[in-house]
């Protein structure tokens, strides 16, 4: 599977912007946005991003399918350790995997609030 990801470079109040999505962002010289992200070193990269000119937002895609396909390993694993103890390491990973999935779409989605405000 492919993915196409594009990146939209732009000047907000002074700061350099950087917005990666998943189709182009709908953006122009004078649009009003509202922005949330990370501030990073020498620029700010935005997760979800709103613009108030024209009511375009980001998209939301939360990574349910992942969370499926973890959750299904770690049961797995969870069958290997009791034939074999040393297969621990297939659960843990996958408890922890999961663990940073979720934190990502929680991340996400608190930014897609944050702009509903």
């Amino acid at each position: 599977m492919t993915t196409t990801t594009h990146l939209s470079l732009f000047n907000l109040n002074g700061e350099r912007v950087l917005l990666k999505t998943p189709s182009p962002a709908m953006i122009a010289d004078g649009d009003h946005l509202r922005v949330a992200g990370l501030r990073g070193q020498g620029q700010f990269t935005g997760t979800a991003c709103k613009n108030l000119t024209t009511g375009w937002m980001t998209p939301y895609k939360e990574q349910g399918c992942a969370k499926s396909v973890v959750i299904g390993f770690g049961l797995v694993g969870i069958v290997f350790t009791l034939i074999f103890p040393l297969f621990i390491f297939l659960p843990v990973f996958s408890a922890v995997v999961f663990v940073l999935i979720t934190r990502a779409d929680t991340r996400l989605k608190n930014a897609h609030r944050m702009l509903e405000q």
